[in-house]
């Protein structure tokens, strides 16, 4: 899934989400470069992003944090 903001212009460039999905299609295709492939990427979006449950929770709290004015 590759996302774009409504206004087309965010501070960052569009994601390739490797949800659990996207990987478990590339190993039931069948298809071994797809699969090299799948998991490369995963690997490099994994060393570049970390840990998304920690950013999640950042992202939470700073939204509960705007929510409360501030």
């Amino acid at each position: 899934m590759v996302t774009t903001p409504p206004e087309g212009n965010l501070p960052w460039p569009p994601v390739v989400a490797l949800y659990a999905v996207s990987i478990r299609n590339s190993i039931v295709s069948g298809d071994v470069g797809l699969l090299k492939l799948t998991l490369a990427e995963a690997q490099k979006q994994n060393s570049q992003i970390g840990d998304i449950r920690s950013a999640l929770a950042v992202a939470r709290a700073a939204l509960a944090k705007a929510k409360q004015g501030g």
